[in-house]
């Protein structure tokens, strides 16, 4: 049976302090970055808690995230704000940005700010809770659909979003209504995130209902990518979406170590690194 070590929560707090502190982080951004990792593990969200540092500190030493997070606000409106977060810690990009919305919304009842530029922040109900904390509704919501919506721009292309909501020439759904609608539609190609990735089980997501949706969307597509970082390889999730056999294609941000990639090529499925990736 696999052992179980306790770490007391200070501990690790501090610990991951001086991990980013000693990455560049500076101090007040460490522990910004620190506490949303801490309270993603207090809340029993595993996937997004201090098991992730080791992907930022990859990240950092591989010039992907700067350490030093410039906040820029490139438009500012009494109730709205855009600001531009040059690649930085996510988590400092995300906690400031709801502090410029609160702000707003003290003295105007309103406060909205898009972000652009940023990086992986963590859980996002972190910083709507924020908000509730101080008496106040907020709203946080991320997004991964820039490729949907310009694919959707297109007039030959349909676009199916499974499980997320894109507005335009497309359709957003999710669970046994999804499953209906899909009875009889097959796509040429299929893009799938995951949170893991495993040459023994496969391709999956903490979701049980998204995965057996995304499950069918793979039996009716003719190719089948998979989109996913180097840190979901080797992690496995609740809901099984497919078999690494079907999957046609990966594409991902760094090179995978020598014996997933052979196994890979033995299932016939091709490996692409994106741009940026060595």
């Amino acid at each position: 049976m696999e052992e179980i070590i306790y770490v007391p929560v200070d501990t690790l707090r501090r610990f991951t302090y001086q991990v980013f502190v000693g990455l560049g982080v500076p101090e007040e951004d460490a522990e910004i970055c620190s506490e949303v990792l801490l309270a993603s593990d207090l809340r029993g969200i595993e996937s997004h808690g201090v098991g992730r540092l080791k992907m930022y500190y990859d990240r950092i030493r591989q010039g992907i995230l700067s350490p030093v997070t410039r906040f820029e606000i490139v438009k500012d409106t009494p109730t709205t704000a855009v600001v531009d977060g040059h690649h930085g810690m996510g988590h400092v990009i995300g906690y400031r940005s709801m502090r410029l919305a609160m702000d707003k919304a003290r003295e105007y009842g309103l406060g909205t700010v898009a972000v652009r530029n940023s990086s992986h922040f963590g859980i996002a109900g972190y910083y709507a809770l924020m908000t509730a904390k101080e008496g106040m509704i907020g709203l946080y919501f991320t997004n991964a659909l820039t490729h949907a919506v310009e694919l959707s721009k297109l007039p030959q292309v349909e676009v199916y979003v499974v499980g997320g909501y894109l507005r335009g020439v497309s359709y957003a759904m999710v669970g046994r209504l999804a499953r209906q609608a899909l009875d009889g539609v097959y796509f040429d190609l299929a893009f799938l995130g995951a949170n893991g990735v495993s040459l023994e089980h496969g391709v999956t997501i903490p979701a049980l209902e998204e995965a057996e949706t995304a499950a069918e969307v793979v039996r009716h597509a003719r190719k089948t990518v998979l989109v996913v970082d180097h840190t979901k390889f080797g992690v496995v999730t609740h809901g099984n979406i497919a078999d690494l056999a079907d999957v046609d294609a990966i594409v991902t941000d760094w090179p995978l170590v020598p014996s997933f990639s052979r196994a890979l090529e033995e299932l016939d499925v091709e490996v692409h690194l994106a741009e940026g990736g060595d």
